[in-house]
């Protein structure tokens, strides 16, 4: 640590959080990446609840913090904007009052489901403990509730449903792209080792239930690993899995993928560090697509449970069949078809992904971060 009469001391503090504290990953860590790399002016500060993450934060160069140590509430009381992506007293501290700081909302995805204020069905199946856990939080600590003074988006539409979700007012929501999706279009870490013509997917399924839940995607849809692998390594291909960190695989499922050559899990906590390597996508309600829809490469669907999932987890914004450019499978059979139909053809929905892009992504250029940076200032230069 500095000296305090050192300039460094002078600088704006910007503090960054993500998932609840606990990961470093999403549209916040980019953008904090950003600032660190581009303008040294700001003192970023990281804040964190996980040890892990403190320490490979700190490995990375960069200036990071306990949630709930002396620096790390001084770092959050002492900010001039407070950027996360999920509520602040969330991703940062849940006590700290944000008198002075502009809170900025990155969120983490374009939303196909109903969040915040829209969905009536997750909003409205929290335990009563946990209504007055929270009413309890508003009245002693309100600082963490106040509105924010930036929420990013990615079009109008998305502004759109921002500004329900929110209930935010249209002048604090501004079309900026998301920080994350930056690095789709740059050269990033190649942590996957491939033969030379061989195509890679992934398959990320959406978060369901509660945190730490299982769910059977694979032998209740006809998952069968032996025929899978046989497709794959006739086709040259290999297959990541990726369930939502929220959800956890089974056990049969572990111990199925450990004995495959071309089904493997990936184990690397923030996949936009390399989702522009995999050639095609397969996900059932991810707004992952959304993203994904930037490179113009073949996604299939997977709605093996829709029915169940829309009257039990979450309802859409829209209509499925309308906003998901690609085929639907119904089960692992018809995956293997759709792989097969379009690493062979895929420009097959290019019509459709093109049409789907240009109502959720104002700019595919690569410069989100600095969109988002110039917003801050502003906000901070006119208070």
């Amino acid at each position: 640590m500095s000296n305090s009469n050192s300039p460094i001391n002078k600088k704006p503090i910007w503090v960054f959080g993500a998932w609840e504290g606990k990961r470093y990953s999403d549209n916040s860590k980019y953008f904090f990446e950003y600032i660190n790399k581009n303008h040294p002016e700001i003192r970023a500060v990281w804040i964190t609840k996980n040890r892990n993450v403190l320490s490979h934060i700190r490995n990375k160069g960069f200036e990071a913090y306990m949630a709930y140590s002396l620096k790390g509430c001084y770092f959050a009381m002492k900010s001039q904007a407070v950027i996360t992506c999920q509520p602040p007293r969330l991703d940062i501290n849940n006590f700290v009052v944000f008198n002075r700081a502009k809170l900025v909302q990155l969120w983490h995805g374009i939303p196909l489901k109903k969040i915040g204020f829209d969905d009536r069905i997750f909003l409205y199946t929290d335990s009563f403990v946990s209504n007055i856990k929270i009413f309890l939080t508003k009245l002693l600590c309100p600082s963490p509730f106040k509105k924010y003074a930036l929420i990013t988006a990615t079009s109008e539409e998305n502004k759109q449903r921002f500004q329900s979700s929110f209930d935010a007012h249209d002048d604090t929501i501004k079309i900026t792209g998301f920080p994350r999706n930056d690095a789709l279009f740059s050269f990033n870490k190649q942590y996957i080792k491939k033969e030379k013509n061989q195509k890679i997917g992934i398959y990320l399924p959406t978060f369901r239930g509660g945190f730490s839940s299982e769910f059977d995607l694979f032998e209740k849809y006809d998952f069968n690993i032996e025929k899978l692998e046989n497709f794959l390594k006739d086709r040259n291909i290999l297959l990541y899995i990726k369930l939502h960190p929220m959800n956890l695989p089974s056990e049969s499922l572990l111990k199925q993928i450990a004995t495959s050559e071309n089904i493997k899990f990936y184990k690397e906590d923030d996949i936009y560090d390399s989702l522009n390597i995999f050639n095609f996508l397969i996900t059932d309600y991810s707004s992952i697509y959304f993203d994904y829809l930037l490179l113009d490469r073949p996604i299939i669907f997977t709605p093996f449970d829709i029915n169940e999932y829309l009257k039990e987890d979450r309802e859409f914004y829209y209509d499925y069949e309308e906003i998901t450019p690609g085929p639907k499978a119904k089960n692992w059979d018809e995956v293997i078809n759709y792989i097969d139909e379009n690493i062979t053809n895929p420009d097959k929905f290019r019509g459709a992904r093109e049409r789907v892009r240009k109502i959720f992504h104002k700019y595919c250029d690569g410069k989100s971060n600095q969109r988002v940076y110039e917003e801050i200032t502003n906000l901070i230069e006119t208070k």
